[in-house]
């Protein structure tokens, strides 16, 4: 049996959707890796925000649900880094966040 090791270090690739008004460029190589670790520290810090601005507020609440979730897209672009989308086919993937009541 074959064995696997992660590594953290590996980049992870992005396939950038086309804008409407924009015309499709292939990136390649030490470009992809740089725009897609871009893309992906962009998504992380949207997620991080949206998480913390989300327990912020519920825990401002007088009476506390008992759990929270949160659902949302994030899409990924080259322009403009990491956007909050609707959740559906169109979000490149998409966040659940939960919180339990301890």
């Amino acid at each position: 049996m074959a064995s696997f090791t992660p590594n953290p270090n590996a980049p992870i690739l992005v396939d950038f959707a086309t804008a409407p008004g924009f015309r499709e460029v292939s990136l390649t190589g030490p470009d992809l890796q740089k725009e897609s670790a871009k893309a992906i520290e962009s998504a992380m810090n949207t997620i991080y925000n949206t998480a913390r601005e989300v327990a912020d507020t519920i825990n401002s609440l007088e009476v506390k649900p008992s759990t929270v979730e949160i659902e949302f897209g994030i899409n990924l672009k080259a322009e403009s880094g990491a956007l909050i989308a609707k959740c559906g086919a169109e979000a490149s993937f998409k966040v659940t966040l939960t919180w339990e009541k301890e």
